[in-house]
């Protein structure tokens, strides 16, 4: 049943306008999770539900996870929870999400099982987890994971760019407290950079190796700086070189 206007709009008619319209069971319509900006849908969609707003935290461009800091960044007044999933990557920095939230009596809630073991090499600049998803170390690798798409479709094997839909950009992200633009979490953005999927990157273990040896044959090695890619020469039409030689 919808509430009956309020005529006086003191703090304590206000409290008591949203218990009665939060479902039962639901949390205080104040109530705010810190969420991975990789969050998925069904636990947006929970959320909702609950009456709770979902607050969105960066991950750490190594793990895919969230860390103390990214979480921390993120914490208010109404921050009831945290909630941890695990699928892209790893969980989170276990040990400083826990001490972000436990001195401040926030629960640590998590979704899911995610993915469960560990990054396997692959070849240099190369490195798997679970099925599809491989890391493409740009330092090592000229092109970064754009070239390897285009190399691995070349051979035939079904690769793409990981495309990870932010939180905010997806239909539920109409969700309250859902806010902010890609360029916000620089963590996320670099993941989704380096990241590709492919069907399945064991089968094609053989195909990756030789992207990767021809891809690194582009590389030179600057002692002061590292490994960086060599330019990319093109070819040019007689005028062009006659003014680059002269």
């Amino acid at each position: 049943m919808t509430p009956a206007p309020l005529t006086d709009h003191s703090a304590l008619n206000r409290a008591t306008c949203a218990l009665r319209a939060t479902p039962s069971g639901a949390a205080s319509a104040a109530s705010e999770a810190i969420v991975s900006v990789f969050v998925s849908d069904i636990t947006l969609e929970k959320l909702g539900r609950e009456g709770v707003a979902a607050v969105l935290a960066d991950i750490d461009a190594e793990t895919g996870g969230l860390t103390r800091g990214t979480v921390e960044e993120r914490i208010g007044v109404d921050t009831r929870r945290i909630v941890v999933e695990a699928e892209h990557g790893s969980f989170a920095a276990w040990d400083g999400v826990q001490a972000a939230a436990e001195p401040r009596a926030i629960v640590l809630e998590v979704q899911g099982s995610g993915n469960v073991g560990v990054w396997d090499a692959i070849a240099p600049g190369l490195r798997g987890w679970g099925r599809h998803l491989v890391e493409v170390d740009e330092r090592q690798i000229a092109g970064g994971s754009e070239a390897v798409v285009a190399a691995l479709e070349d051979m035939g094997v079904g690769a793409k760019a990981y495309d990870t839909a932010l939180a905010f950009e997806r239909p539920t992200g109409k969700l309250r407290g859902l806010r902010g633009r890609r360029k916000d979490y620089p963590g996320a953005v670099a993941w989704e950079r380096k990241m590709i999927v492919v069907e399945d990157w064991g089968a094609a273990r053989g195909e990756l190796v030789t992207v990767a040896r021809e891809l690194a044959r582009q590389m030179v090695f600057d002692f002061e700086s590292g490994v960086v890619a060599k330019p990319v020469v093109r070819e040019r039409g007689g005028k062009a070189m006659a003014r680059r030689s002269a």
